[in-house]
């Protein structure tokens, strides 16, 4: 789920057993029915075991399929089912990325009005966390790399968030730089790079930066 507050997508379901759209269903019992569009994902439709336990679902008005094209039965035809263009794990990361920096958009202007929950320090008196180089001075307030992807952070109540990078647009900086906030509280977080091994072009499928790092 976005959570404005703190510019990131909080886990709010977990479970040993279940399916993809089981934890969909629960978060649309979480919202408590206040979704204006809710969409699944998948790539594995043909499988009833896997994504196509979410086909025929009505209160899964939309699916995504990031997979190989597939034609569903028209039994089907109160859920409206998508072949996306782009494939693979990385459309979904592109489209997540998307809306994210969409939403911050538009919470950073609700938010303005109606409470003053956003840092008060403006982005360039961060304190940022780097690869090369450690923030001074307490910890950091955001993340400063140089490759696409999304920031995946925790604090000790086992809540967790995933923030997009943003491309920081300024003509003095030579190199692509991304950045992303870090929500308050947090204990540790990590990397999941959707540029692939040169983390910059932003095609292959990515990984996963595979360190944790403690603030």
């Amino acid at each position: 789920m976005y959570d404005s507050s703190n510019h990131g997508y909080q886990r709010i379901y977990a479970a040993a057993t279940g399916s993809k759209a089981e934890g969909l269903l629960h978060l649309l019992r979480h919202l408590n029915g206040k979704v204006t569009l809710l969409a699944f994902y998948g790539d594995r439709f043909h499988d009833p075991e896997n994504d196509g336990n979410a086909l025929g679902i009505s209160a899964i008005p939309v699916v995504i399929n990031v997979g190989a094209d597939q034609q569903i039965p028209q039994a089907n035809a109160g859920q409206v089912f998508l072949n996306a263009v782009e494939k693979g794990p990385a459309a979904t990361l592109h489209h997540m990325g998307f809306l994210a920096a969409k939403l911050r958009e538009r919470s950073m202007r609700v938010l303005r009005v109606e409470t003053p929950t956003l840092r008060r320090e403006s982005p360039a008196a961060w304190r940022l966390w780097r690869f090369e180089a450690s923030p001074y001075g307490g910890k950091p307030h955001g993340v400063e790399v140089y490759g696409p992807g999304f920031v995946w952070s925790w604090n000790h109540q086992a809540l967790s968030y995933l923030t997009a990078l943003v491309r920081r647009v300024d003509n003095s900086i030579s190199k692509m730089v991304y950045r992303a906030p870090l929500p308050y509280g947090i204990a540790g977080f990590t990397f999941f790079r959707t540029g692939g091994p040169d983390t910059v072009g932003g095609q292959a499928a990515g990984h996963w930066e595979g360190r944790d790092f403690l603030v």
